[in-house]
């Protein structure tokens, strides 16, 4: 097997490639323009993307991958840190090839030694099992949630159609109305402590202000890993000219708190939502202790829009606490958090326990699948 920079003498067969993975049932596909993807260089970040193939020796495409290179700052440096995208491997489709995602995941780690993985559908799919026997760190990111409409939510969410029992307690809920008194209670004994909504102003601007600077530049240093969030780089990652995107300023008691990114998505037959409006918490950042505001000023703003379920992936013990307090419930998480070697022991020289690491699902793929 040969690994080389994806170019357009490759186009023909990825396109090949792709169409093996549909016929073996693979839902993944590889980019048919290897330039896809522009760099990025802003006054404090640069992001750009590699692209490669895995060749067999009849130099047939049997694998690829991206790398997207940003500033990360790692106990307190700024590190140029490599996010594994969309690694895909004919073995997935085809047994006969199943040394193709290790051959792959090693090449990347040689490329990018501060590389991770985040998302990768669970901790027991293949690429994780991949990162772990090449002594990642993995982790499972906390998945929250927060009902809103109660009667969509019980008829939309698959988990309640995986037995005969939970489908119709789930129907019976709905219709009597149960559903809506027992979760609207556990909500709002839950959200006791949330931050009361006449203290709060909420902000949706087109694009991020020189505010967000300013919260970066107070609360980046306070985290032991976490991604650039400046101003550039939000508005670089968040165009305004991307529709899912709503760009919240949190003021608590005419204070800055924070901001957030959130999405609104109707879904059609999600594998996890069914036909449910869904609004993410896809991104935040605070200064001063700022984290209930912004999630508490964030979920108001979800709410008034009229979604029908809100969802966060966060790792942080600060802002998995704020949704707690803000009402939130935890569910089983399919968001996986792989770092290197390399990466994870960056990070434990001054957070041994990796306890001070804020990642979401802003970082790597961003709001893909929201």
């Amino acid at each position: 097997m040969l690994i080389e920079p994806y170019t357009e003498a490759h186009i023909l067969q990825i396109h090949a490639f792709n169409e093996r993975l549909r016929k073996g049932g693979s839902s993944f596909q590889f980019s048919t323009n290897p330039s896809a993807g522009n760099a990025f260089v802003g006054s404090l970040n640069e992001i750009r993307s590699e692209h490669y193939v895995v060749l067999d020796n009849s130099r047939i495409v049997r694998g690829a991958y991206t790398i997207v290179f940003q500033r990360f700052l790692i106990a307190g440096v700024p590190e140029k840190v490599g996010f594994l995208q969309i690694p895909i491997s004919e073995g997935s489709v085809n047994s006969a090839f199943g040394i193709v995602g290790l051959l792959l995941l090693k090449d990347a780690l040689r490329r990018s030694p501060l590389l991770f993985g985040l998302g990768m559908g669970g901790i027991d799919r293949p690429l994780p099992k991949l990162f772990r026997a090449l002594g990642a760190w993995l982790c499972e990111v906390p998945f929250l949630f927060r009902v809103v409409r109660a009667r969509s939510f019980l008829r939309n969410a698959t988990v309640f159609r995986s037995t005969p029992l939970l489908r119709l307690a789930s129907k019976v809920a709905s219709t009597t109305g149960l559903g809506t008194l027992g979760l609207g209670l556990i909500h709002s004994v839950r959200s006791s402590r949330s931050v009361p909504a006449h203290d709060l102003s909420v902000e949706c601007t087109v694009n991020f202000q020189e505010s967000a600077d300013q919260v970066w530049l107070g609360s980046g240093p306070n985290y032991s890993c976490i991604a650039f969030r400046d101003c550039g780089t939000l508005n670089q990652l968040y165009p305004e000219r991307d529709p899912r995107y709503h760009r919240l300023t949190i003021h608590q008691q005419k204070k800055m708190a924070g901001w957030a990114l959130v999405t609104d998505s109707q879904m059609r037959n999600h594998n996890h939502f069914g036909d449910m409006r869904v609004g993410a918490i896809v991104n935040c950042l605070a200064q001063d202790n700022g984290e209930d505001a912004v999630i508490a000023g964030a979920t108001r703003f979800l709410r008034q829009r009229g979604v029908d379920l809100i969802v966060s992936n966060q790792l942080h013990p600060g802002w998995v606490n704020a949704l707690r307090r803000a009402g939130y419930l935890s569910f089983r998480s399919n968001f996986v958090l792989a770092l290197a070697p390399a990466l994870s022991a960056k990070i434990k020289t001054i957070d041994p326990t990796l306890q001070r690491v804020h990642m979401n699902r802003g970082d790597g793929d961003g709001a893909y699948n929201l």
